[in-house]
This record gives C-alpha cells, structure tokens and sequence, in this order.
C-alpha cells in the first residue's frame, strides 16, 4: 500500500495491486484528478471514475472516500446498479475483505466487478447509471436485526474540456466538479450485445 497526502489533510491509498495496474502514469493522472475534487464533509461515499464492459461482466472503477466515522470497516456489503430509467439492472453481495478498511480523511481506489451472473436483465444501457453499495454488519447479525446500514453516496466526476481548452485566459485550468449521480454520459452500452459479438 502506497500513501499519497493531498490537500485539506486528505490522503489517496493505492494497494501494490493498483499499482501495478495503474503504473506511474496513471497515478499521477488518478492524483491529479482527485486533488481536484473538493469531498462532501461528513459523509461516506465513492466518486465513479470509469467503467469498463468486459467479456465476463462490468468494471466499475471508483475512489471510495470516508469523511464522517473515525475507523469505517464493513463486514459485508451490498452493491446494486441502477440504469437511467431507475430500474435495478444488477445486485451482488461482497463478503469480508470486500471493502478496505478506511480511516477519516482517506481515499483508497477501488473497483467492483459485476459478472454476467449478477445482472437482472439482458440490455443494459449505462448512458446513464447510478451505484448504491450498502455496508452491513455480519449476516449473522442481521439476522437478529441489530446490524447497522450504511450507504455510500454516489458521484461523478465530470470535466469541463471546453473550458480548459480556451487559449484567451491565463488561468485556463480544467474545472472539475463534483456531482451527484445520475450523469448522462456520451453513449449507450448493451453487454448482451457485446457479449454475443464476442462468442461469434
């Protein structure tokens, strides 16, 4: 695990996983991305920074975040994926280890994997897409119905290319804002459709 410190005391977690997968390169680009980003006081929650259609399900790579409780470990957790429309496209549980442990005032990269298995219809359209993840105590303990919940709020990053891109100003910096999920984004994917072209 490799600490990265930010501004306002916040600090970014890449495990030797990340990484390797990242490389130098991407770090720095995952650094200057987040350092952008003023948090949300107070909260738990997770900024989506891409996903990837892959031949066996769905990455989502985020940034999960912890400005609110001094320690923040899950025993278990629920994910659920949401298309633009509402409508519940996915759902998985992670057992222990399926979330990091996070101090206040620490980011830690992260991703989840969605196979084909966890999807409840076959065209999903992530033109517009939402990610709740639900952090629980132990099975066993909501079974007596004592275990907490905790949702983790959701946010895109979005860039403004346009505004970075105009020669005029001196000060011609990207402004990068934090907003809160639905985003629509450029295009439409169907993983049953890429699925199939793939196994033809």
């Amino acid at each position: 695990m490799k600490v990265y410190e930010m501004k306002d005391g916040i600090s970014l977690h890449i495990s030797d996983n990340y990484q390797q997968m990242l490389g130098e390169e991407g770090i720095e680009k995952t650094q200057a991305l987040l350092g952008k980003v003023k948090l949300p006081e107070n909260e738990i929650g997770m900024v989506a920074l891409d996903h990837v259609i892959q031949e066996n399900g769905l990455l989502l790579i985020v940034a999960l975040y912890n400005t609110q409780v001094d320690e923040l470990k899950e025993e278990y957790a629920e994910i659920h994926l949401y298309d633009g429309e509402g409508q519940k496209v996915a759902s998985g549980a992670m057992g222990g280890g399926g979330l990091p442990t996070m101090k206040k005032g620490e980011i830690h990269f992260w991703h989840f994997f969605l196979p084909h298995a966890a999807f409840l219809v076959s065209d999903v359209k992530l033109g517009n897409y939402y990610v709740e993840i639900i952090g629980k105590d132990d099975p066993e303990v909501e079974k007596e119905r004592s275990g907490e919940e905790r949702t983790y709020n959701f946010y895109h990053i979005m860039m403004n290319d346009q505004e970075a891109a105009r020669p005029a100003r001196a000060d011609n910096r990207a402004r990068v804002t934090l907003m809160s999920s639905p985003i629509e984004y450029a295009s439409e994917i169907s993983l049953e459709a890429i699925t199939k072209k793939k196994s033809e």
